[in-house]
């Protein structure tokens, strides 16, 4: 009797250890720890997204995101990521010093802490990194048409790669197409002007903003539109 007692004894015992924990739990996994943005010009504000993954059974929740050493800003979703979704935490670099950088951003959650880095070197942007091949457009005295275009060129003579960030236009009738960027070391690349002329003469400019370079390149276009139609006078005119 005392042995069948022992006996079940150790069948309960084995059945209560071999029961798997079925707790609903968060299990957190980011696509990449790290990142290097590479070369970036000074002042240019640049960005990544690291993706938080949840492969568990309850739902993922961020409960900070604190970058460390100042220049970082990392910003995150406050709503919990479901499982099987996943979530960016971006951050967001300044690139204010010139040089090497390595920063870190701390995620907590309620799976885990995380330590995400940045990378990458930062270089200032001066009048000897570009070359504009001119920067003054004359179509002249021209029968007016439809539209008319020009480009400028400009060369990267630095030792980075150049970020046309935008051009402004003067007049609401002109637009700017910019180049493939960034433009590489040694390339060229072409700023297109399309107008759409008016009678008579104008003079119109465009603002060229190279990231990292505090001086906007006035770009200048002019002209004199004519009538395609030769104007006649009347009896009285003459």
């Amino acid at each position: 009797m005392k042995a069948l007692v022992s006996l079940i004894a150790l069948v309960i015992t084995g059945a209560l250890y071999g029961q798997t924990d079925t707790t609903p739990t968060a299990i957190a996994a980011f696509d990449k720890l790290t990142w290097n943005f590479g070369d970036v010009p000074q002042n240019k504000q640049s960005s990544h997204a690291f993706y938080l993954f949840n492969k568990g059974t309850a739902p993922l929740i961020i409960t900070s995101a604190i970058g460390t050493g100042g220049g970082q800003l990392p910003s995150y979703n406050r709503e919990p990521i479901l499982p099987g979704d996943s979530s960016p935490v971006r951050v967001i670099y300044g690139a204010f010093n010139i040089g090497m950088f390595t920063k870190v951003v701390i995620v907590s959650t309620n799976a885990g802490d995380f330590t995400l880095t940045i990378k990458g070197n930062v270089f200032k942007v001066d009048s000897t990194c570009f070359r504009f091949e001119k920067t003054l457009h004359d179509f002249g005295t021209f029968a007016k048409t439809d539209r008319l275009t020009c480009e400028f060129t400009v060369q990267n003579t630095g030792r980075y790669p150049l970020f046309i960030d935008k051009v402004n236009s003067s007049s609401g009738n002109m637009m700017f197409m910019l180049p493939k960027s960034p433009i590489l070391v040694g390339d060229s690349g072409f700023i297109i002007a399309l107008i759409i002329p008016n009678l008579g003469t104008f003079y119109k400019t465009g603002t060229v903003f190279i990231d990292g370079y505090a001086k906007p390149i006035i770009l200048t276009i002019k002209g004199e539109a004519t009538p395609n139609e030769p104007i006649i006078l009347s009896p009285s005119q003459k």
